[in-house]
């Protein structure tokens, strides 16, 4: 069984009907690590909906019951020393083929801190999923099984 790592823009198509929805729905998330930042970002993406009138209140609020009751059953990693100095790493790396965003970073560092810890056990490697092309890029050159839910 696969073993998910998942940031922010996979994980509001839970809350959010958009394209890939019905997919990530349909995979066995049971494993699914993220990072701490994924709390106020999804609450970030839903409130800015309901004010935009994209989302009703009833909606949102439903929405945002789910996410709680999800997020307290993941893996949920806190940005510690180790994460946040491994983000700066990631915008002085040349190699990398794209320029990161801050929180983007952040979400990579949380990943490959995952993975370095072998938190994982046999040889399942830990998927990255994101709807964003740049971090999938990012994640990929680290050596990510990556999927992108906008491609379901």
């Amino acid at each position: 069984m696969p073993v998910y790592f998942a940031d922010t823009s996979a994980l509001a198509k839970l809350y959010v009907v958009e394209t890939g929805s019905s997919w990530l729905r349909s995979l066995d998330l049971s494993d699914l690590t993220v990072s701490i930042l994924a709390l106020p970002e999804i609450g970030s993406v839903l409130f800015r909906r309901e004010r935009q009138g994209a989302l009703s209140g009833p909606t949102h609020r439903r929405a945002w019951r789910a996410f709680r009751a999800d997020f307290r059953g993941w893996a949920v990693i806190r940005l510690s020393r180790p994460v946040l100095d491994g983000a700066v790493a990631l915008f002085r790396d040349r190699s990398l083929p794209v320029m990161l965003r801050t929180l983007d970073a952040l979400h990579l560092a949380t990943a490959l801190r995952v993975r370095g810890r072998a938190r994982l056990g046999g040889t399942t490697p830990l998927t990255f999923l994101t709807a964003d092309d740049r971090l999938e890029a990012a994640a990929r050159h680290f050596g990510f099984a990556t999927d992108n839910p906008n491609r379901h």
